[in-house]
């Protein structure tokens, strides 16, 4: 089968190397242009369009979704996985097979773009892939297969997204084959619905106020992007690991206290340890490394 991959992100890399040695042709693999990075603003490829380099593959780069359509008119199926680009109808119905979504929740839980964050934030205990034809929604389509994984209570986004991708290269190829035996997928039942929109760096900002418990969850969510993030004095400041724990005493909302060279903060209810943190214009810190510079008084708070 002739497969076009669509996707950006280096979770998609470990589908793309099983599809490579599969008994399939990767013909094209799209990917968003690439963006300006670094102190000359040249424009730095996305992971996937570096491994396509690699492989001597054609990568296309397209502006816009107009650009698909020739393309794609030699392609059996599409394969996409985080590509960031809405797909409309007139492109779907282009290749002989359609389009396959690999997609990191148990849909129709969690539809939209940052599944895995939404997940961790809300505790669920349980997360997984589903692959699903695209229709013209958002990660409404019918479903081919999903993969159940447990959720890790210390594992952040990164961390639970490179496990989800390793579920992906199986369950595609997988699904490959009941594309092609004819088997129709199964639509997505109307209960149990859920969305998971973008992330937004405002709602990263740590509200000390909530429990140790919900802030942890939003500082493993949004773990490394945006980066869960408080004020210390006039300065931004992103918590990249800590941990809920018991705490002799009480500590006011944001108070820092320091005991035995570990960093605690009060909460609305408990104690958070702040395990590293990544101060403005510097690199990620160990807590102990931190408060070594930090020179903190009595009375220091995050805000």
């Amino acid at each position: 089968m002739r497969i076009a991959v669509a996707a950006t992100p280096a979770i998609a890399i470990p589908t793309l190397e099983a599809l490579l040695t599969s008994g399939h042709h990767i013909a094209i693999v799209v990917t968003q242009p690439g963006k300006p990075a670094g102190r000359g603003l040249s424009a730095r490829k996305s992971p996937v369009a570096l491994w396509a380099q690699e492989k001597g593959i054609v990568c296309i780069e397209p502006l816009s979704v107009s650009e698909l359509v020739e393309p794609f008119k030699e392609i059996d199926l599409v394969v996409t996985l985080a590509y960031g680009v809405l797909i409309p109808l007139e492109i779907l119905t282009i290749p002989k097979f359609g389009f396959l979504n690999i997609h990191f929740s148990l849909l129709p839980a969690w539809r939209g773009a940052a599944p895995v964050q939404r997940a961790i934030l809300n505790g669920d205990k349980v997360s997984g892939i589903s692959i699903f034809k695209l229709d013209p929604g958002m990660d409404t389509g019918p479903v081919y297969l999903r993969r159940e994984y447990a959720l890790d209570s210390k594992m952040n986004a990164e961390e639970v997204l490179a496990e989800l991708s390793l579920l992906a290269p199986s369950a595609l190829l997988e699904t490959i084959d009941m594309v092609s035996a004819g088997v129709e997928p199964i639509a997505q039942s109307t209960s149990g619905v859920s969305l998971a929109p973008k992330v937004r760096k405002n709602e990263a900002r740590i509200d000390w106020s909530k429990s140790a418990q919900e802030i942890d969850r939003l500082v493993r969510a949004f773990t490394p992007n945006p980066g869960a993030w408080s004020m210390w004095r006039q300065w931004p400041i992103v918590i990249t690991r800590a941990q809920e724990v018991s705490f002799d005493g009480s500590l006011a909302q944001g108070r820092l206290e320091v005991v035995d060279r570990k960093l605690y903060v009060g909460t609305g209810s408990g104690a958070l340890q702040i395990l590293s943190l990544l101060p403005a214009g510097k690199r990620n810190l160990s807590s102990a490394d931190w408060v070594n510079g930090a020179r903190l008084i009595d009375g220091d708070c995050f805000v």
